[in-house]
């Protein structure tokens, strides 16, 4: 799932994504396994008219 999203998801957001799938898990120990592994979402701005 981070993968498939381009890795933007944060702990937060992947968590949120994981309980709407059925999996029992917390944002913390989402953002644990994501340290353990070495994910690092990629911050996307977004593009501003100026």
């Amino acid at each position: 799932m981070f993968a498939a999203s381009g890795r933007t998801y944060g702990s937060r957001r992947l968590a949120k994504a994981l309980q709407a799938d059925g999996t029992v898990v917390g944002r913390y120990r989402v953002r644990t396994l994501m340290r353990e592994r070495g994910l690092r979402p990629v911050w996307r701005r977004r593009f501003v008219t100026t």
